[in-house]
C-alpha cells in the first residue's frame, strides 16, 4: 500500500510508528504569493518543466524528488499536472500515478489546496473534465492516469479483530488502453522487477490492501486503505503481528515511505505499486524508499502463556544446560492481546529426573519467575506450573517444561 509525498500534505496525519512527511513544504497552504495566475494558459514550461508558478513547479519537483530514481535511467518519477474545471472555476490537479495513499491533490490558481473529498466535488468526473498541461519530459504516459472514484467506507478486522480505519471500495477507472501503456512503462523503467503472472494495473485495490488483508491469513477482497492516512499500524499495535528479522518475517511495512510488501524469501518481496500491478521485486528495486523497513509476522499465542524474555516466546518448552551441576532461568506469565488483565499468579514446579537439588524465587504473587538448579547431577524434566487468577476467579492454569542437561 503506498508511496507518499515528500511533503507534508493535509492527506498524511501519520502519527505513531510512520514518519513519511519529510519534506518542509506543507502541501495544505502551497501559496508562496508568487507567479500569481489567473489561468491554466498562464503556466511557463521551459526545457520541458514547469518554471513559473514556482508554487507548482515545487510541488512537482517534491514529488518526483521523493521516490528513488529509476535504477536503469536514474529518472525522477514525476507527477502529471492537469487543469480541471469545475462549477465554472479552474483548478490544477497534480497526480501522483504511483501513490498508494492519495493520487489526486487540487490546487486553486493561486496553490491554495483544496480537497474535493471534503466537499462536493464526488459529481466530478475528473477524467472528461481535465486537460493535460504537463507530464514528465520521459514518459511514454498520456492522460491515462487514474482517477479515484471513492465508493464508500468498508468495515475491515485485524486477525485479532481490531477496526481498520480509512478503508474504501474504489471502482476500476483504467481502460485498456491505459493499462497497455502502464505496463509498457514498467518494463522501460523497471526492466529487473517482474510483473506477478496474472497481475495487472487496477485502482481496486492497493498495496496495503494486498501485504495486510488479501493475502493470507486474511484472503479478504480488493480495498484501497488509506485513502487519507496509513492505518496499517492497527495490525501490530493489537499484536496481530509482531516485529520480526528478515529471516522470520513474511509482512514488510516501509517506515520510510508509504508501502507495504509481502515477503517472498529474505529481500525479495511482492508489493502493488499504487494502481500499477503487482511486482516482484528487491527490496531497494523500487520506487519507494527503502531506507527503513520493519519486517512482521503473524503473532497467534494461547490467550494465557509461559514465555521466556522474548514476548514473542510461547512454545511451551526450552532447553538449560546445567554445566557442572548448576543453571538458571526466568519465566513469565503472559497474556494475549484482549484477555483480562490477570491480578495474581501462583508458580509451582515438579521435577523427574536426576537433579536433587533446585529451588524457584521469587514464590508469591508475580508474573515473573526464577529457577534455579545446583546440584552435582543434572539430566531430567522440570515441569513448571503457573495459575493465574483474576480477583479469586482462575483464569487459565497454564504449564511450561524445562529439559535439563
Amino acid at each position: 500500500m503506498k508511496t507518499i509525498l515528500k511533503s507534508c500534505i493535509i492527506f498524511w496525519s501519520y502519527v505513531l510508528l510512520f514518519a513519511t512527511c519529510q519534506n518542509d513544504m506543507d502541501f495544505t497552504n502551497a501559496n508562496i504569493n508568487d507567479d500569481a495566475i489567473t489561468n491554466s494558459k498562464d503556466i511557463i514550461i521551459a526545457d520541458g518543466f514547469i518554471k513559473s508558478p514556482k508554487w507548482l513547479a515545487h510541488i512537482v519537483d517534491s514529488i518526483g524528488q521523493h521516490y528513488q530514481p529509476t535504477p536503469e535511467t536514474g529518472r525522477l518519477l514525476y507527477p502529471f499536472v492537469f487543469a480541471v474545471e469545475y462549477k465554472n472555476q479552474e483548478y490544477l490537479c497534480v497526480c501522483d500515478p504511483f501513490s498508494s495513499a492519495c493520487n489526486n491533490h487540487y490546487y486553486t490558481l493561486l496553490g491554495n489546496f483544496v480537497d474535493p473529498h471534503s466537499s462536493d466535488w464526488f459529481d466530478l468526473d475528473e477524467a472528461k473534465e481535465r486537460t493535460l498541461l504537463w507530464s514528465p519530459p520521459w514518459s511514454s504516459r498520456d492522460a491515462h492516469v487514474s482517477t479515484r472514484a471513492w465508493v464508500g467506507t468498508v468495515n475491515i478486522t485485524t486477525p485479532n479483530n481490531s477496526s481498520v480505519s480509512d478503508t474504501w471500495n474504489r471502482t476500476e477507472e483504467l481502460t485498456s488502453t491505459d493499462i497497455t501503456t502502464m505496463l509498457n512503462d514498467l518494463k522501460n523503467q523497471y526492466p529487473n522487477a517482474t510483473i506477478v503472472t496474472g497481475s495487472s494495473p487496477t485502482t481496486t485495490y492497493n498495496c496495503h490492501a494486498y501485504a495486510w488483508h488479501i493475502t493470507a491469513p486474511q484472503y479478504g477482497s480488493a480495498v484501497w486503505m488509506g485513502k487519507t492516512t496509513n492505518p496499517t499500524n492497527a495490525y501490530w499495535l493489537d499484536d496481530s503481528y509482531i516485529a520480526t528479522t528478515s529471516s522470520s518475517g513474511n509482512k514488510v511495512a516501509y517506515m520510510s515511505d508509504n508501502h507495504s510488501a509481502v515477503v517472498v524469501t529474505g529481500d525479495n518481496f511482492i508489493s502493488k505499486w499504487g494502481p500499477y500491478p503487482l511486482m516482484s521485486h528487491h527490496k531497494n528495486y523500487s520506487p519507494y524508499n527503502a531506507s527503513q523497513v520493519n519486517y512482521y509476522k503473524r503473532f497467534n499465542p494461547p490467550a494465557y502463556y509461559i514465555g521466556g524474555v522474548s514476548y514473542e516466546d510461547y512454545s511451551g518448552s526450552s532447553t538449560v544446560y546445567a554445566n557442572n551441576g548448576l543453571a538458571s532461568i526466568r519465566l513469565y506469565a503472559y497474556k494475549a492481546y484482549n484477555s483480562t488483565t490477570p491480578t495474581s499468579y501462583t508458580w509451582s514446579a515438579t521435577w523427574t529426573g536426576q537433579c536433587n537439588s533446585w529451588y524457584q524465587y521469587p514464590g508469591g504473587n508475580y508474573a515473573d519467575h526464577n529457577i534455579y538448579i545446583n546440584s552435582g547431577q543434572s539430566g531430567g524434566t522440570l515441569r513448571v506450573e503457573c495459575k493465574i487468577y483474576y480477583g479469586g476467579t482462575l483464569l487459565y492454569t497454564a504449564f511450561y517444561y524445562l529439559s535439563v542437561y
